[in-house]
């Protein structure tokens, strides 16, 4: 599957949330509790640079999956937003599942820019 791209505005200082649904070429809603699933979202600044300016997976409950849609919610809290200082910069989510034995299959949902919109009240 090729990954959609998709740009995003983000503000500084707030809650960001992002509902996705994952579907099967029928269209149907995967269920991503299923099948021992698990989700990533990086940002970087420059999509060379080694090091992340935020990482969230679904191991540590900054993205929550479902059997339903929205099958992925990504939640970034006010305390990292806040944090942020870049203008633009570049992010992808990811989907892990076991496949065949010990083989992990990994699916790139979306990728793109954020730009953060810089918090006046602080």
């Amino acid at each position: 599957m090729i990954s959609q791209r998709h740009d995003l505005s983000m503000d500084q200082g707030a809650d960001f949330e992002l509902a996705v649904t994952y579907r099967d070429s029928d269209g149907l809603p995967i269920d991503l509790t299923a099948n021992n699933y698990a989700a990533t979202f990086t940002i970087r600044e420059d999509i060379a640079d080694d090091a992340a300016l935020y990482s969230g997976t679904s191991a540590a409950g900054n993205i929550t999956l479902a059997s339903t849609e929205p099958n992925l919610v990504l939640l970034i809290p006010y305390s990292s937003t806040s944090g942020f200082s870049f203008d633009s910069a570049h992010y992808d989510i990811e989907l892990q599942r076991a496949s065949v034995g010990d083989t992990l299959a990994v699916d790139r949902l979306l990728r793109g820019k954020i730009n953060l919109l810089k918090e006046v009240t602080r």
